[in-house]
């Protein structure tokens, strides 16, 4: 029971991160269809997820298992 209730705040935590790392994704889309008003969001919302998903692999979560002290 222990580690499936490790299992469900781990899932949590990767939740919270998912909706701070979306926040930057939402907003930049936000910012271009607004910019560029004549482009579609079918190309804006693409380019912000990408943008966040650049941003995700250089900072990584808090506690994350890619990240190994030495």
């Amino acid at each position: 029971m222990t580690g499936n209730s490790e299992q469900t705040q781990s899932f949590r935590q990767r939740l919270v991160w998912l909706a701070i790392m979306a926040v930057p994704a939402v907003i930049t889309a936000g910012i271009l269809w607004v910019l560029t008003h004549s482009v579609p969001m079918t190309i804006a919302v693409p380019t912000a997820i990408w943008t966040a998903l650049g941003v995700a692999q250089v900072w990584q979560p808090p506690n994350s298992s890619k990240q190994t002290e030495r």
